[in-house]
C-alpha cells in the first residue's frame, strides 16, 4: 500500500507541545510510516464549540509558536522529498 498511504498530522495541539516533538513526529511518519502524502494542519478552534470550551481552560500554543511549527513542517518535509 506505500504507493497510496497518506497521513493527516495535526500541530499546535497543546501549549506544552514543542517544535521538537513536532519535528520528531514528522520524522516518524516519513521515515516509519513511509506515506506518500502528508498534509499536516494547524489545529484551528471554531467558536462556542465543545472544542472552544475546552481551549479556554488549556490554551493553545502562541501565534509565534505555530509559526514555529509550520516553518519546521515545511523545512522538514522539504529536505525529506516532499513538495
Amino acid at each position: 500500500f506505500p504507493d497510496s498511504s497518506s497521513a493527516d498530522l495535526i500541530y499546535g495541539r497543546a501549549p506544552d507541545e514543542s517544535v521538537a516533538d513536532w519535528q520528531q513526529e514528522l520524522q516518524t511518519a516519513v521515515q516509519q510510516l513511509a506515506v506518500r502524502h502528508i498534509s499536516a494542519y494547524q489545529l484551528t478552534v471554531d467558536p462556542d464549540t465543545s472544542t472552544d470550551f475546552a481551549r479556554r481552560k488549556v490554551p493553545l500554543p502562541s501565534h509565534d509558536r505555530r509559526a514555529d511549527f509550520y516553518e519546521t513542517t515545511v523545512a522538514t518535509l522539504a529536505a525529506a522529498g516532499y513538495e
